[in-house]
């Protein structure tokens, strides 16, 4: 197979393309374990400001 500049720059366009691919399974990733902290801490927040209504039910 003869190398040529535009299989180079598929190449590097690959590799650059699967780095970001990587990144964006990472920031996802990490987006959802922070929403998972937030989510319980709004809920404990919830129970300290309203402590009467988890009583009520």
């Amino acid at each position: 197979m003869k190398i040529t500049p535009d299989l180079l720059k598929a190449h590097d366009y690959n590799r650059k393309m699967r780095a970001l691919s990587r990144k964006g399974a990472a920031l996802k990733k990490k987006s959802r374990e922070l929403n998972e902290v937030l989510n319980a801490t709004l809920k404990k927040c919830a129970e300290l400001l309203n402590p009467n209504k988890d009583k009520q039910k």
